[in-house]
């Protein structure tokens, strides 16, 4: 915790506190060792040690799985009696459950280890009782009880969390796809596409935005919609027309992807994506300080940017063009603010600017002479050498194309209005 808020002050010396810090806490291994490298492994994502990050969530599963704490049953001497320490332990698993699945996501990896690991872990309770102590076990609910739910003649309320933990579990769902190209890809991912927006259309009413009945921020709904929004990007941005630009997308947040993912209808997904990007812009304008929602909202903000970037690229529409900048102008102020804290949005703000003013000052023939043809490999290639990306030019996005030549446009009627999160 000591390391963690040093985040938050110029005065301390953070260097001198991580020095052998994951070491030292490996040897007790118990509940509260495993909380400890969680804390540690989000805490060294935000700090831009990605790598060693991945190492720390790791050690922390390895010692839960040790511990048995994927099951029900697990038990420790210190909460026999006490409710709301059997309630810590089901959201430690939960939690570590939940940001295995969003590092996986930021690193584009195949899957993420506890998206298929058996658990029979009980759902967390609502943040209000939590908050007030949790005086007594409820019955206990697991994921199997939501999933028959839109059958159901009334609508069901599962907790913020469990909304959550489903939310990751879509998101697993779509990194297994990505992870390979196939014949039928094309049918999995309309079946993807249908299960993230079936999440979304199931919600019940009061958890459709992450607002609650008082009128605050309710965190674990606000981390739930920005999950299904980042992984509607995560499917459609690969498939979509925004793929095809000059731009390189590698950033701590954003790992780039070799090649576009073949798809029918590239203009469907561009629309799909750009509203997804909307929705995530609209989570920024929500009540309460950005600084307070969770460190990996950096990562899903720069996803939202890299959308805009592209989509201001492709289009034609001057008015278009003017709202995508003033959402990519609300993208960056997010960053810039919470770029005191985490070294992550530092890192990212400075290449979404420096790509945002190149894009922005290019007129569109300058722009058809920057990029090559996608189907060209020796063009591809080049494209992607380390010469080329570290050499002649430092932008955001790293597939290319022909934006200039005829049918790459956009047509305006597909993109999202401005309206407030659904």
């Amino acid at each position: 915790m000591d390391y963690i808020g040093a985040s938050f002050s110029n005065y301390v010396n953070k260097t001198k506190l991580s020095t052998n810090l994951e070491a030292n806490m490996l040897h007790e291994r118990s509940g509260h060792t495993v909380q400890a490298l969680l804390l540690l492994a989000i805490a060294q994502h935000s700090m831009d040690v990605p790598m060693q990050a991945c190492q720390t969530l790791n050690s922390a599963i390895d010692m839960a799985l040790e511990l048995g704490m994927n099951r029900n049953s697990f038990r420790c001497d210190c909460c026999r009696d006490s409710p709301i320490l059997r309630e810590s332990w089901r959201r430690t698993w939960w939690e570590l459950y939940i940001i295995d699945g969003m590092l996986a996501a930021v690193h584009m990896k195949p899957s993420f280890r506890l998206h298929t690991q058996e658990a029979d872990v009980a759902l967390p309770c609502e943040e209000s009782e939590y908050r007030a102590g949790v005086k007594h076990d409820r019955g206990c609910i697991f994921l199997r009880d939501m999933e028959e739910t839109a059958f159901l003649d009334d609508d069901v309320a599962f907790s913020s969390y469990a909304y959550r933990i489903t939310a990751i579990r879509e998101l697993g769902n779509l990194l297994t796809l990505n992870r390979s190209f196939c014949p039928d890809s094309s049918v999995i991912a309309n079946s993807v596409d249908a299960s993230l927006t079936n999440w979304l259309l199931h919600l019940p009413e009061s958890k459709m935005t992450p607002i609650d009945v008082d009128g605050r921020l309710d965190e674990m709904m606000f981390q739930a919609h920005m999950i299904v929004n980042a992984a509607l990007i995560f499917l459609h941005r690969p498939r979509s027309d925004l793929i095809f630009t000059s731009v390189k997308d590698t950033t701590s947040c954003t790992p780039a992807r070799r090649i576009a993912v073949p798809a029918s209808r590239y203009t469907v997904h561009t629309a799909k994506a750009i509203e997804a990007a909307d929705r995530i812009a609209n989570l920024v304008t929500l009540p309460g300080q950005v600084i307070k929602h969770t460190p990996m909202f950096t990562c899903m903000v720069t996803l939202a940017a890299v959308v805009y970037l592209s989509a201001y690229v492709i289009t034609r529409n001057t008015e278009l063009r003017i709202l995508i900048k003033e959402r990519l102008t609300l993208s960056i102020g997010a960053l810039k603010t919470v770029r005191e804290v985490w070294q992550v949005a530092d890192s990212v703000l400075q290449r979404v600017r420096m790509a945002a003013r190149e894009i922005m000052t290019l007129k569109k023939p300058e722009a058809a002479q920057m990029v090559a043809t996608a189907l060209d490999p020796d063009l591809y290639d080049l494209a992607n050498s380390d010469l080329w990306n570290d050499g002649l030019q430092d932008p955001l996005f790293n597939e290319i194309a022909s934006i200039g030549a005829p049918g790459h446009g956009v047509d305006p009627s597909l993109f999202p209005p401005q309206t407030e999160l659904q």
